[in-house]
C-alpha cells in the first residue's frame, strides 16, 4: 500500500492509493473461509463445499467489498495524520481509469482533495466592534400588557353576537327555495368571525345575530378561498357556489383579562406582584432582558461579520467546492447549479466563519465543558417555553425538555457547535473594543432591513 499526493495548484491536490495484492488477499482468504463455514450448498454439509466453489461465487464481490474497506481506511488514516487539513471530502478523481476487477491486481485509486488554506487571524483593542443599547420604549411596555391581558381573556357567552366574536351553528345545504337539500353538505358545530367575512351584507347578517337566529348565505362569496373549505368540512374541489342555512348555536366572546392581582399572578405565578406600578415594572424588566438578547445576537452577527471580513483575501478551492458540494446535494430535486452560483459567495464566508473560530478556540484555549451542552439546551428550552407565553415554570421543565434534545444526536451537534460559537463570541466581546450606540427599536430594526 502506498500514498502519494500531486499538486494540482495551491489548494487542490490528487491522492492516489496504489494497491498491491499483498495488501488485500489475506483479508479476502479469511473472509471466504468464515463463508465456507456457514455456506449451505445443496449437496454439501453445512461448511463442506469446496473452497473453489465459494470462491467462483462469492470471491469477486468479496474481494471489491475488502479493496473499498482497505482504501477507505488508508484514505482516512492519511489524511488524519497528513500536515495539512482538507476541506469537504475526497471526490474520486475525473482522471481516474477504469479498474477491472477481473483482470487486474494492482489498482490505483485517484482522489482530489480541495486544501484548507492557512490563516491568520489576530484581534485586539485595535478592533472594534459596535454594541447596541436599544432604548426601552413605553410603547414596548404597553403592548406587552395587551398581549398578556388578551392572552388570559375571559370566555363569554353573549345572546348576541359581534364583529370579533366567535359563532357557532348548524350548517346545511339549501336550494333555489331555501329547502334543505337531501344528501347535501352539512356540519353541525361549524365556526367563524364575523370580522372574516369578506362580503358586507353577509357580515351585517351575522353582527348583531342571536342564539337560536337563523341566517342564509353563500359562503364562497363570504369567505376566502383558504378559510372556505376548513369551514364547510370539505375539500377545495368540492365547493359549489351553493347557499347554507346556518343556525346559531352559541356565542363566544373574548374579553380582555382585567388589570389586577388576578392577572399579575398568572403572568407571573411564582411571584409576589399586588400594584400595577410593580406589574409594569417587572415587564419592563423583561423587556429589557428581551432587547439585550436582541443587541447580543446583533453584535454575533456584527462580529462574524468583522472577522469574515479580515478574511475576505484569502483563497479557497472554489471548482472543488463547486463540484463536491454539486455531487454531496444530487440527490435533492430542488438543487440546481444556478442556486449554487448566486449563493456561493455565502459558502465562502460560512467557511471563512469556520476557519477563524477554530483558530480562536485553538489560540484562546476555548473548551466545551461537560455541562456546557446541559446548560445551552435549558437556556433554549427556556426560551421556546416563553415564546408560548411559559415563563417562569419550576427548573424541572427545563431540565427534562433540555434532556429530550439532547438524547437527538443532530441537536446534540447543533448545540455543542453553539456552545463553541457563544464561547468564540464572549472572547472576541473580551478581546476588541466595543463601542455603545444607543439606537430606538425602529432603527434597530432596520438594520437588518440594511444588511
Amino acid at each position: 500500500m502506498n500514498i502519494s499526493k500531486q499538486n494540482i495548484d495551491d489548494l487542490t491536490a490528487t491522492l492516489t492509493l496504489s494497491i498491491e495484492k499483498d495488501d488485500y488477499a489475506g483479508k479476502v482468504e479469511t473472509v471466504l473461509k468464515d463463508y465456507r463455514k456457514n455456506a449451505q450448498i445443496p449437496g454439501f454439509r453445512k461448511g463442506k463445499a469446496p473452497m473453489g466453489m465459494i470462491k467462483k461465487q462469492y470471491g469477486m464481490s468479496v474481494q471489491m467489498d475488502e479493496i473499498n474497506k482497505l482504501v477507505s481506511q488508508e484514505l482516512q488514516k492519511y489524511l488524519n495524520e497528513a500536515d495539512f487539513r482538507i476541506l469537504g471530502e475526497p471526490l474520486p478523481s475525473e482522471k481516474q481509469e477504469t479498474i477491472d476487477f477481473d483482470t487486474q491486481e494492482k489498482f490505483d485509486f485517484l482522489f482530489d482533495v480541495g486544501i484548507q488554506p492557512e490563516i491568520e487571524i489576530e484581534l485586539s483593542e485595535k478592533d472594534t466592534v459596535t454594541l447596541y443599547d436599544i432604548k426601552v420604549e413605553a410603547t414596548a411596555v404597553e403592548d406587552q400588557i395587551k398581549q398578556f391581558r388578551s392572552q388570559f381573556a375571559e370566555a363569554q357567552n353573549p345572546e348576541t353576537a359581534e364583529e370579533r366574536d366567535m359563532v357557532k351553528g348548524d350548517l346545511a345545504e339549501v336550494d333555489a327555495d331555501g329547502n334543505i337539500v337531501e344528501d347535501g353538505i352539512s356540519k353541525d358545530a361549524a365556526v367563524l368571525m364575523p370580522e372574516r367575512i369578506e362580503d358586507a351584507d353577509t357580515k351585517a347578517l351575522f353582527v348583531g345575530a342571536k342564539v337560536g337566529t337563523t341566517l342564509t348565505f353563500n359562503p364562497k362569496k363570504a369567505l376566502n378561498e383558504t378559510e372556505l373549505p376548513a369551514f364547510l368540512g370539505i375539500e377545495k374541489e368540492a365547493v359549489t357556489e351553493a347557499d347554507y342555512k346556518f343556525t346559531v348555536t352559541e356565542i363566544t366572546r373574548y374579553v380582555d383579562a382585567e388589570m389586577g392581582e388576578d392577572l399579575f399572578k398568572k403572568v407571573f405565578p411564582n411571584e409576589e406582584i399586588s400594584t400595577e406600578e410593580d406589574f409594569r415594572q417587572r415587564i419592563e424588566e423583561d423587556v429589557k432582558k428581551s432587547l439585550a438578547s436582541e443587541s447580543d445576537m446583533r453584535f454575533e452577527w456584527d462580529a462574524r461579520e468583522y472577522v469574515v471580513a479580515k478574511l475576505k483575501d484569502v483563497a479557497f478551492p472554489e471548482e472543488f467546492l463547486k463540484r463536491w458540494i454539486t455531487v454531496s446535494n444530487q440527490d435533492r430535486e430542488d438543487f440546481n447549479t444556478e442556486a449554487l452560483e448566486a449563493d456561493f459567495p455565502k459558502v465562502l464566508d460560512d467557511l471563512r466563519w469556520q476557519l477563524a473560530t477554530s483558530q480562536i478556540a485553538q489560540k484562546a484555549e476555548l473548551k466545551v465543558e461537560a455541562n456546557d451542552p446541559m446548560d445551552t439546551a435549558k437556556k433554549m428550552a427556556a426560551q421556546q417555553f416563553a415564546m408560548y407565553g411559559m415563563g417562569n415554570l419550576p427548573e424541572e421543565y427545563y431540565e427534562d425538555y433540555a434532556k429530550k434534545m439532547l438524547e437527538d444526536q443532530n441537536q446534540m451537534e447543533q448545540i455543542i457547535n453553539k456552545v463553541m460559537t457563544d464561547k468564540v463570541i464572549a472572547y472576541i466581546r473580551e478581546t476588541v473594543k466595543t463601542k455603545s450606540k444607543k439606537i430606538s427599536m425602529e432603527d434597530f430594526k432596520k438594520l437588518y432591513e440594511q444588511s
